[in-house]
């Protein structure tokens, strides 16, 4: 009789034991430690934190609706590793979870609220270069205005420019806008000036290319300018929020030296020549730089009256 019960009594024990390991290996813990140790059951355990972690923001005050899909994509790259950094301290997982989920809503906040910023600030006009195709006048407009000067200068009945003198004074004002004309303005040129158009149209696409370089280093700074600009404003609005003296001076001395490239930066777009160079086109034209230099200045005089004041500023 002892025997049979004695042995009841390890049945017992062995069947609620059993059920023990049964119930412990339901539960969460139990599935991320031996996710640790076997490398198994990952899909499983990612399955059912993927609905936690999508609802969490919906506890959160603020909360919109796109928040939980976005914030479910913030998360999820960073479940394997949340669940291999897991510690059993005694506690249960969930609370592991909830300071893992508060932590990563918090910077999902940040980096939500810096992009909001961004855009916000990148919708200012000055960051972007301003197409000269939008500004310049295309067209029968810019036609226009070259038939304008050359009226100024004197027509004969033909057409043509009247004085040689003009004539020249017409080629090289072309050619200083060697950027801006195409093949109506080359033309037209050749048309009013008796010269050989495709000698004129070979001279323009030489300028471009003497001033291509320049072009170029006008973009990148251009862009070092608007990149220093765009932090220096994302600084300051950090500023404003900022409570501690230590941590404000730091941003303070960061904003002094993105000023300080800002004005560097545009310092040197100011050196650079936006049309070509007066000993270009005299190479280019094959005339003394003297000439091009008297040419100029002389247009200059001839088109104040007549009120090209954009013109007149090349000499």
């Amino acid at each position: 009789m002892k025997i049979a019960t004695s042995l009841l009594k390890v049945k017992e024990e062995a069947v609620a034991e059993i059920c023990l390991e049964v119930l412990d290996s339901s539960s969460l813990k139990s599935r991320v430690l031996r996710f640790q140790k076997t490398g198994e059951g990952l899909k499983t355990i990612m399955s059912d934190l993927s609905s936690e972690i999508y609802r969490y923001p919906r506890s959160k005050p603020g909360c919109r609706e796109d928040d939980c899909g976005d914030f479910f994509l913030f998360f999820y790259p960073r479940i394997s590793r949340m669940l291999e950094r897991f510690e059993d301290q005694g506690k249960p997982f969930e609370c592991y979870l909830n300071s893992v989920l508060r932590w990563q809503y918090n910077s999902f906040l940040r980096r939500k609220n810096q992009i909001e910023r961004e855009w916000r600030l990148a919708s200012y006009p000055g960051l972007w270069p301003q197409l000269q195709s939008v500004e310049l006048p295309a067209g029968e407009e810019s036609l226009y205005k070259y038939i304008k000067i050359a009226e100024s200068l004197g027509l004969e009945s033909s057409g043509k420019i009247r004085r040689k003198a003009d004539k020249k004074r017409f080629l090289i004002l072309l050619l200083k806008h060697s950027k801006e004309i195409g093949c109506s303005e080359i033309k037209l040129g050749a048309a009013l000036t008796g010269t050989v158009e495709h000698k004129l149209r070979l001279a323009v696409q030489e300028l471009n290319k003497r001033i291509a370089h320049k072009d170029e280093r006008l973009r990148i700074l251009r862009e070092r300018r608007n990149r220093a600009f765009y932090k220096a404003r994302l600084l300051e609005e950090e500023m404003d929020r900022v409570v501690d003296s230590g941590e404000w001076l730091v941003f303070h001395n960061r904003l002094q030296r993105l000023n300080k490239s800002m004005r560097r930066a545009q310092d040197k777009i100011s050196r650079i020549p936006l049309y070509p160079s007066n000993r270009d086109i005299a190479e280019v034209w094959g005339i003394p730089k003297g000439s091009v230099d008297t040419l100029l200045f002389t247009l200059k005089a001839r088109l104040i009256p007549v009120g090209c004041r954009k013109e007149k500023e090349y000499a």
